[in-house]
């Protein structure tokens, strides 16, 4: 018995012009009838990807941002944050060594 089925966006479900394939809501629904979980995972931001799923984002599962979010059915997931004094001194760090960097946070609205 199927209980979950996880696709990657880019590639596998979508199509060479970034489409859902025909009748993708349809299946959709079909595999909700019997119960079986459906999980869109990406590299993708949580908010695109949402965006992409209306009207039924909110039936979904959706591990984003190349796996450091994951969101069930539009509830923010329990979170583990980086204590700020620290994320400080690394922020520091990287400026003296002159290495590029990038610091974000995403969640339910997006990029913050």
């Amino acid at each position: 018995m199927i209980k979950l089925i996880a696709t990657d966006m880019d590639g596998t479900l979508l199509d060479e012009n970034s489409n859902l394939p025909e009748g993708f809501f349809e299946v959709l629904e079909k595999l909700k009838e019997r119960n079986v979980k459906f999980v869109v995972a990406s590299g993708r931001p949580y908010f695109t990807l949402y965006e992409n799923f209306k009207p039924v984002s909110d039936d979904l599962y959706f591990i984003c941002d190349n796996g450091s979010y994951i969101a069930e059915k539009n509830k923010e997931p329990k979170i583990s944050a980086i204590d700020k004094e620290y994320v400080k001194e690394v922020v520091k760090v990287c400026a003296t060594l002159f290495l590029m960097w990038n610091l974000y946070y995403v969640g339910l609205k997006g990029l913050i």
